[in-house]
């Protein structure tokens, strides 16, 4: 979708952006092991953390190490990270797919497709993220203020949940971009 293989700003970034067609959030959930890659490829797309061992979006969002290396055109992240790479984008450190939202609703979306948002199971390349994060309390941080964070977007922005395994019940569910579903 973007033209130049790199921005300075997400303002020059949404120049080139479309609004009034939906745009893809992409997690590192495992569903996304059910995700047929062709059927993102006409949206603008936003992948947090480790989605380029899957795919290159059209932005990439990190919170994690500077090890989430990407070829995204347009990268995001909170105000200190270390990578002089990545725009910062507020000061708060939050869960990289609510900074996918955050990016989505500042680039003027009005529909959002979740993908691999899980917020429970391994990570798509089968890691265990309770061990990866090594916070044996992960899930149970996740179900308190993370989904604090998910529900400010109810009445603002239009999410569909296309994450088959996602515990995220407030959002309506969808299967629009599942293998052999048409």
């Amino acid at each position: 979708m973007l033209k130049k293989s790199n921005y300075s700003s997400i303002e020059e970034a949404a120049l080139e952006v479309d609004p009034s067609k939906p745009c893809v959030v992409l997690g590192n959930g495992s569903s996304l092991n059910d995700l047929d890659i062709n059927k993102i490829q006409e949206f603008f797309t936003i992948g947090a953390n480790r989605i380029g061992k899957l795919f290159t979006p059209d932005a990439h969002v990190s919170v994690d190490l500077p090890s989430c290396e990407s070829k995204a055109p347009l990268k995001v992240s909170w105000a200190r990270f270390p990578d002089p790479n990545y725009i910062n984008l507020g000061t708060q450190k939050k869960p990289s797919v609510i900074i996918c939202l955050d990016l989505a609703e500042i680039l003027q979306f009005k529909v959002v497709y979740l993908c691999g948002v899980d917020m429970v199971g391994n990570y798509f390349w089968g890691e265990n993220p309770i061990i990866k994060q090594n916070n044996p309390q992960y899930y149970q941080h996740i179900k308190g203020s993370h989904f604090d964070y998910f529900s400010k977007y109810i009445g603002r922005l239009k999410i569909f949940n296309c994450s088959s395994n996602s515990i995220l019940t407030m959002f309506q569910k969808s299967n629009k971009f599942l293998k052999d579903v048409d």
